[in-house]
């Protein structure tokens, strides 16, 4: 694939850079990688032998925006993607240069730019001067990594496995679940944070309204209720099964259906226990205020 005329990739980190480079070292074409790293007089070496001809290939990561002088290139490698029309063009206008001997520039497009752009072809006018866009973002990409036996390819962040070699990326390790709630309070809260829950289990065990939990921490301390936080789990623990969760579903409703709460309530009250997204409160002014039973 290399021309007599050098040809330019243009790659999405320093890395994948350096990646394309020594890709096409290993097989023989004479390649190197520029990044904006770089001291300029490095990267100034490497375009004259670009522009001689003693390197084929040059990857680049941000770098080619001063300096470079090289309209001989007839071949560009558009290995990154983006949303930005104006940096389209300006990767692929790199091999648009007039040059002796030079009649075409090949565009070899892994990033599907062509298809969000357009060919380069149907190109009237663009200023590149004025900032008529922004470039909004990437869609998340990473490369196949060679130094484990991949490719070297890019590819969607998502992916499980590099469609272009079958290399299977390692799965991330899943975090882990919040455990216990009490490592979360303060240590001269933890009696009450105890006593508490185990009031919940009390009122669930006797088919009491949690409000009986809450009544009793009231006449305890001071008339303080008890954080909302402190309810999770306490009857069921922190993996609850879905008959455990029906269960006290139909506990809250002959609950309910005994005081005249509302399902509100009863949302209110299951989100309490197993987490969720909680009742508006400003639908409950005081979550606690039940009649004990």
């Amino acid at each position: 694939m290399p021309t007599s005329g050098g040809t330019i990739a243009f790659a999405v980190s320093v890395a994948h850079a350096q990646s394309i480079a020594r890709t096409f070292e290993r097989v023989g074409v004479p390649a190197a990688s520029v990044d904006g790293s770089m001291p300029t007089r490095e990267r100034s070496a490497i375009y004259r032998k670009l522009a001689l001809g003693e390197i084929l290939v040059l990857s680049s990561c941000e770098a080619l925006a001063e300096g470079f002088d090289v309209p001989s290139v007839s071949a560009i490698m558009l290995c990154r993607p983006t949303k930005s029309k104006s940096k389209y063009f300006q990767q692929v206008g790199r091999g648009l240069r007039i040059a002796d001997r030079k009649t075409d520039c090949l565009v070899l497009d892994q990033a599907g730019l062509v298809r969000r752009f357009g060919f380069i072809e149907d190109l009237k006018w663009v200023n590149l001067e004025e900032a008529v866009e922004v470039e909004t973002g990437e869609v998340p990409t990473k490369a196949c990594p060679t130094h484990l036996g991949g490719c070297g390819g890019i590819v969607r962040a998502i992916a499980p496995t590099c469609p272009l070699c079958g290399y299977g990326f390692p799965q991330r390790q899943k975090l882990a679940p919040l455990q216990e709630l009490v490592n979360f309070v303060p240590e001269e809260d933890k009696p009450k944070f105890f006593q508490y829950r185990q009031w919940l289990k009390e009122a669930y065990q006797q088919k009491l309204s949690p409000g009986w939990a809450a009544s009793r921490y009231r006449e305890s301390y001071r008339r303080q209720f008890p954080p909302l936080a402190w309810s999770r789990g306490a009857v069921f623990g922190e993996d609850p099964s879905a008959r455990q969760r029906l269960e006290y579903w139909r506990h809250l409703r002959k609950v309910a259906a005994v005081k005249g709460k509302t399902d509100l309530w009863m949302k209110h009250c299951f989100h309490l226990e197993f987490g969720g997204m909680p009742c508006p409160q400003r639908l409950i002014p005081n979550p606690w205020r039940i009649s004990p039973q």
